[in-house]
């Protein structure tokens, strides 16, 4: 509820950068998904796999400085007048604001899960459904241990408080 008071009430640039986090956020996710896709589909090629998975790396760092630096941004985190009285000082408010950019990360992660599922075709009835099987490796299925830990790679340096 608080979450989308502070929508409500920001100004539109803050959102463009929330969803911008959250868009860097799913093409990262979609990277890791593809790699795993690929290490699944093809075991026989785990150098390949991992190299894949080093190339994932840099863009995971850019991914993650860039919501750092939106959750510093956040104009949220300035103090005012009265605001430590109730109990949300600089400190409290910095970790509302890392929390607000993970919550757009993991936002970002889930749509990178569903547009993955729906291009490998385990998500049924829609359009283009399936239309990339083969490069996702459908034949094997995803380890959930595994889909799960990468798609909180993104999300989890932001827990920390900013500053």
């Amino acid at each position: 509820m608080l979450a989308l008071r502070l929508a409500r009430g920001s100004h539109p640039l803050v959102l463009m950068r929330r969803l911008l986090v959250a868009a860097a956020s799913a093409g990262v996710g979609f990277l890791l998904l593809c790699t795993l896709g690929y290490a699944s589909g093809h075991p026989a090629h785990s150098a390949g796999s991992v190299l894949r998975l080093l190339w994932c790396f840099v863009p995971l760092a850019a991914t993650v400085q860039f919501a750092v630096a939106v959750a510093r941004t956040d104009p949220s985190t300035r103090p005012r007048a009265g605001l430590s009285a109730v109990g949300m000082g600089p400190v409290r408010l910095s970790v509302l604001a890392a929390v607000s950019t993970a919550v757009s990360c993991t936002l970002g992660s889930m749509v990178a899960l569903l547009f993955f599922l729906h291009l490998r075709g385990d998500l049924s009835g829609t359009p283009f459904d399936g239309a990339a099987a083969g490069l996702l490796g459908a034949e094997a299925p995803l380890p959930p241990a595994a889909v799960l830990v990468l798609l909180t790679l993104v999300p989890a340096p932001d827990w920390s408080p900013p500053g």
